[in-house]
């Protein structure tokens, strides 16, 4: 596991050496996967596009979120500016593996691309 970590940090260390220029464009996705951008989108949802569309995704995010915090106690990995020379842009308190946060975004914004294939 410590190769793949300093695998890692070696490479969030090469994306981060292209700051300040990337900042604005990664905290602008980044933002696409907090729960304050979803706690936009799915009242959104439900009252403007479809209201069961919008209690799904609250669903797949609540899912995703109790399995991803199970899998960070279990596993408790380290972020990877607890352990190397990385630029923390958000201070965060739990684990790093899994990322909740990456996994959210993929769970939301995977089944909002799978709902609108099948329309």
């Amino acid at each position: 596991m410590d190769t793949l970590i300093e695998f890692g940090i070696t490479l969030i260390q090469a994306i981060q050496s292209l700051s300040p220029a990337l900042d604005s464009v990664m905290n602008f996705i980044s933002f696409l996967g907090t729960i304050e951008f979803y706690i936009l989108l799915t009242p959104l949802l439900y009252w403007v596009v479809n209201s069961q569309l919008g209690l799904r995704v609250t669903l797949v995010l609540i899912s995703t979120d109790i399995v991803g915090v199970y899998f960070k106690h279990l596993l408790r990995q380290p972020r990877p500016y607890w352990v190397g020379k990385v630029k923390n842009l958000a201070e965060e308190a739990s684990y790093g593996i899994p990322s909740t946060h990456a996994s959210d975004s993929l769970a939301v914004w995977g089944f909002l691309a799978n709902n609108l294939r099948k329309r």
